[in-house]
């Protein structure tokens, strides 16, 4: 190794949530769903590699660096860049939008409301 440059090892946890994953893969979160929806349909022999722990979804980190066929270098992974996320790094800061005020409805008068129930 060159003069200057350091080497730090990267911790990657053993199971994944699917945006973790999707973040690995930069894809956003409908097509990293998608892909576990296939996993599941195929019985494991197409889509990401996904298992169920209690109600919830994860990936084995593994069978994911298998089905990638390299590493995980990076972590914690970038966001994805589908405008489907939300950045799974630093959560983007958006303005509120100004509201006019309340709306308000009218109440009806007696003459109106007498004429809804007259007989």
């Amino acid at each position: 190794m060159g003069a200057g440059v350091s080497v730090t090892p990267v911790v990657v946890p053993d199971l994944l949530t699917v945006m973790e994953a999707a973040g690995v893969l930069r894809v956003g979160r409908t097509t990293a769903y998608e892909q576990v929806a296939k996993y599941f349909a195929t019985d494991g022999a197409d889509g990401m590699p996904c298992i169920r722990v209690g109600g919830q979804l994860r990936v084995p980190r593994v069978l994911f660096e298998e089905w990638l066929g390299f590493r995980i270098t990076v972590w914690p992974p970038l966001e994805a860049p589908d405008g489907d996320d939300v950045s799974i790094v630093a959560p983007v800061m958006v303005e509120p939008v100004p509201t006019v005020g309340p709306s308000r409805r009218r109440s009806k008068t007696a003459a109106q409301s007498s004429r809804l129930f007259s007989v």
